[in-house]
């Protein structure tokens, strides 16, 4: 349940950042570069990135050297598991074999090859670790199987619950998407139904199954872009917009970590979930996820959306 401690973290989320580093003025990459290669770790694969004129521009690690010339594309970036793009918004269960997007109300399957294999009443569908696909509907999250007593696994009742006292101060909440971290555990994004102030207030709550992780709930300004590590370690959200927005960055259960970038938008994770890159308003930054957080290496670029592959 909800106590005063996560109201407080709405004035803090106003301001866009938690305990997180500003923005310096942009430089040349070469200027600010170090070579990934010569760190203990090494970094691997390749980043992917939109422009701001929907180009697509592809960085091949560890040398930062543009892996192939810029070419237009759609204003999207949904990548399938081989780094191929994708149709805009679809999400690829572990392994690639199929895929999934909500279309007109309505959550639909497709195999590898592109054919309609599976169609749901509902949206925001979520792939399990396992698998298993989930979506929400009518303020719950089902679970898409042909066991009738399997599909319910959180119900509006249970986000209800979870939200407690607290609703005298939010009001209603409505499940609005979840991001799992493993086959039990996942994120959930409420969305409150009487929003107080212009922006509007929302809510992430962890849940272990139908039951809120205790102390797990951040409330905030227009959250959204919720999104999980590769492998489940890492939890990050996106708070305000424009010149408040932000990316906010928790561990596995929940707890804010030191570390957010202000006016950043987009996250991605190397494939071992050691690195990462975020997307800010001036620059891409390059840091380790592990440790002491790092910025390794800053590309003097500006991207509407980032993607990491193989």
């Amino acid at each position: 349940m909800i106590g005063a401690v996560a109201l407080v973290a709405v004035a803090a989320a106003v301001d866009g950042i938690r305990g997180g580093e500003r923005e310096p003025e942009p430089r040349s990459p070469g200027a600010d570069a170090v070579d990934v290669a010569s760190t203990p770790e090494s970094v691997s694969g390749t980043l992917v990135y939109l422009d701001r004129h929907c180009r697509l521009h592809r960085i091949a690690f560890p040398s930062g050297a543009d892996a192939d010339a810029p070419r237009q594309v759609s204003c999207g970036l949904t990548l399938d598991p081989t780094g191929r793009l994708a149709q805009d918004d679809e999400t690829w269960q572990p392994g690639g074999a199929l895929s999934a997007r909500c279309i007109d109300g309505h959550v639909l399957v497709r195999a590898s090859g592109g054919e309609p294999i599976l169609r749901r009443r509902g949206c925001s569908p979520a792939w399990k670790p396992d698998g298993s696909l989930t979506y929400v509907v009518d303020g719950s999250l089902r679970l898409s199987s042909r066991l009738r007593d399997r599909r319910l696994l959180l119900s509006a009742r249970d986000v209800s619950r979870a939200v407690g006292p607290a609703r005298a101060t939010i009001g209603p909440t409505r499940l609005r998407e979840v991001a799992w971290l493993d086959d039990r555990r996942f994120a959930a994004l409420l969305t409150t139904n009487k929003p107080p102030g212009p922006e509007g207030l929302d809510l992430l709550v962890v849940f272990d199954a139908r039951r809120p992780v205790r102390g797990a709930t951040f409330l905030a300004p227009r959250l959204s872009g919720l999104v999980a590590s590769p492998r489940g370690g890492h939890l990050v959200v996106r708070t305000g917009r424009g010149p408040r927005e932000a990316l906010t960055f928790f561990d596995r259960s929940g707890a804010p970590s030191n570390l957010s970038f202000v006016n950043a938008h987009a996250i991605a994770w190397s494939p071992d979930e050691r690195w990462a890159v975020a997307a800010t308003r001036r620059s891409i930054l390059l840091f380790r996820t592990t440790g002491p957080y790092l910025r390794v290496r800053r590309f003097a670029i500006v991207a509407t959306d980032v993607a990491w592959v193989r």
